[in-house]
């Protein structure tokens, strides 16, 4: 239980809530939108049992199609866009 309480700890300090509706134009129009962050359950790597993890949902946009709403894991995506959004999660 005490892992638990530590994990909901450490998501907090992510800042979620900075990260939510941000936007990044690319300089062709083309765009990347963060919708949602909501938790959802997750294997935990190296560990045989299950916890929570934030959940990152999000729209592509590229030129005059519709746009696309995709999802990963946080981490995942601040590997992927986290430069992108540097401003929102105080990378700067």
């Amino acid at each position: 239980m005490n892992d638990d309480l530590n994990q909901s700890s450490e998501i907090q300090k992510l800042q979620l809530e900075k990260l939510v509706g941000s936007k990044y134009v690319f300089p062709d129009g083309d765009y990347i939108q963060v919708k949602e962050i909501k938790m959802r359950d997750r294997v935990i790597e190296n560990k045989a049992r299950e916890g929570i993890a934030p959940y990152v949902t999000y729209m592509i946009g590229q030129g005059p199609g519709i746009p696309r709403q995709l999802g990963m894991f946080y981490q995942e995506f601040i590997d992927t866009y986290g430069h992108l959004f540097a401003k929102e999660l105080n990378r700067e």
